[in-house]
């Protein structure tokens, strides 16, 4: 029931404000079903095979008229994930109550909502649900079968997300070496790892990283911002993070010290192994991102997976301290409170309070990339894709430059979407919005030698009439704005040189104004930049 009411409270409630952000352009511009190379591709550093195929019929079916399609993907998966959890937690003797209160904590996560209202994070979060589908189906009694097919066959889609799924995995397979032998453990680790290190080996993800490789005292600070941090998100005050923190530490010995052998290995292996796993997942990380400095393992997206990690052996830990508050409790028949079981109450309590704050963490109002920075991009990508010029220029043009805004997004590609109905009409498009398009599609730019005739030094900015194919280059980053009857009509467009040097010309009837960055409104003193011209 409560996984029933999550999907639309999170899909059309609290997630509502978010629209196709950088990551997602990658899966819908620049990949086809028919260029199976396309589909492999790694994007950063990551297999995300299965959200690419998904992203394609999507596209086919509903283009971008609506986001609800392409984010129901992540919230189904982390339903099943947090499902996942729940069965977890029971299989490992936790009560109904705490299982279901831990489990709601996961539901209703808003420290880690990346994960589940940006649908790009269908390849994080699904290989989080299809890894921990794998540990419950794999981890039973008796010879191989059917479920262990299906268990290998979830691993195997652990894999096409992301590299979440190749620790997941792990989990499994040494669980079932615990457990059931080599024999189970190689049937569930043999497939799915040899099809990621086929793929790992034609795609070189981590070759293809230009980032560089953090040191040793940053990789270490990461994995205790991560640790650290993923107990401050479920618990959102100090004092309840402190306290489950302490929760875990005091609470798993509590849980196993009676067991020995063989019973203590089946009971301990899953959760200790989820706890191994969330140290691992942080080191591999920190290696890719550890760049970012350490701070940067806060991430919304790298919390929510922490958390899937941590909840089945803090659950299986707070059960253990519950009922040993149920144990001290007297149980005398003139005791009030012998027919109540106050540690489980307290524990489950302990669950639940964060939950309202992980709500309201939801909320992204205000922030970068909140309702109001979505509404300005759709509104854009939309003018561009119904702006007559859009047929008139290079069809490999690419307008918008943001690294948040899609690199892949083309003229074509535009053009042919609202062609096809794949793109929304919208609402005529204001004079600023109309003049910005203007600059987007009627100047490209592009990475080549620069020319270096016909040169001169601009001081603050020079306005232009220029006529189709001219061509400029520009050595420092400049902003170029639309004119009417020579004033400035909207903002200008930013154009970086890490673009490239060179601007030309797409169609006639331009009037624009080229200025330094430096002269932009709100910004300091005029400088100078060089042109040149051809």
């Amino acid at each position: 029931m409560a996984a029933a009411i999550a999907v639309p409270v999170i899909v059309f409630g609290l997630g509502r404000y978010h629209w196709f952000l950088r990551d997602d352009w990658d899966l819908l511009a620049g990949r086809s079903l028919t260029d199976p190379v396309s589909m492999m591709r790694p994007y950063a550093e990551h297999w995300v095979v299965l959200p690419a195929v998904l992203y394609r019929v999507n596209w086919q079916l509903f283009g971008i008229n609506t986001y609800v399609p392409y984010q129901v993907l992540p919230v189904l998966a982390h339903v099943g994930a947090a499902t996942m959890l729940r069965l977890l937690m029971r299989r490992h003797g936790v009560q109904p109550w705490i299982a279901t209160a831990a489990a709601g904590t996961f539901l209703l996560f808003g420290a880690g909502s990346q994960n589940l209202v940006w649908a790009f994070q269908a390849g994080m979060t699904g290989s989080i649900f299809f890894g921990l589908a794998q540990v419950v189906v794999a981890d039973h009694d008796g010879p191989i079968g059917r479920r262990d097919g299906a268990a290998v066959l979830l691993g195997i889609l652990a894999m096409f997300g992301s590299a979440v799924g190749a620790v997941l995995v792990g989990v499994t397979a040494v669980a079932i070496l615990a457990r059931r032998g080599w024999r189970a453990a190689l049937l569930q680790a043999a497939p799915p790892l040899t099809i990621f290190g086929i793929w790992y080996a034609w795609s070189a993800p981590y070759r293809a990283n230009a980032m560089g490789r953090p040191s040793m005292s940053v990789i270490a600070d990461w994995i205790g911002q991560g640790i650290s941090g993923t107990f401050e998100a479920v618990g959102q005050q100090p004092w309840i993070a402190v306290t489950l923190g302490l929760v875990l530490v005091i609470g798993l010995p509590l849980a196993w010290w009676p067991l020995r052998g063989r019973e203590l290995l089946r009971a301990a292996a899953i959760p200790m192994l989820l706890l191994g796993a969330m140290v691992g997942f942080n080191l591999i990380t920190a290696a890719s991102r550890g760049v970012f400095g350490a701070e940067f393992a806060r991430q919304s997206r790298y919390l929510h997976t922490n958390a899937a990690f941590l909840l089945v052996p803090l659950a299986v830990a707070a059960d253990a301290v519950a009922r040993a508050i149920d144990r001290a409790v007297p149980r005398a028949a003139t005791n009030p409170l012998a027919a109540v079981r106050v540690g489980t109450i307290l524990i489950v309590g302990l669950f639940l309070l964060p939950i309202p704050a992980n709500i309201a963490a939801f909320d992204k109002t205000g922030q970068v990339f909140g309702p109001g920075y979505f509404d300005q991009q759709r509104a854009l990508v939309v003018a561009l894709a119904r702006s007559p010029l859009v047929d008139q220029v290079s069809k490999d043009l690419v307008p918008i430059h943001d690294p948040y805004g899609g690199d892949k997004i083309t003229a074509g590609w535009l053009a042919a979407g609202a062609r096809d109905g794949l793109i929304p009409t919208g609402s005529p498009p204001s004079a600023a919005l109309t003049a910005e398009v203007t600059v987007r599609l009627g100047v490209r730019q592009s990475i080549g030698d620069p020319l270096t005739t016909n040169c001169r030094t601009v001081e603050r900015s020079i306005d232009l009439k220029p006529t189709k194919g001219q061509r400029y280059s520009i050595r420092t980053s400049v902003t170029i704005g639309a004119l009417t009857e020579g004033k400035p009509v909207g903002s200008p467009v930013p154009f970086d040189v890490q673009n490239g040097y060179n601007l030309r010309v797409e169609v006639d009837g331009l009037h624009l104004r080229i200025a330094s960055v430096a002269a932009a409104p709100g910004l300091p003193a005029a400088a100078s930049f060089s042109l040149c011209a051809a």
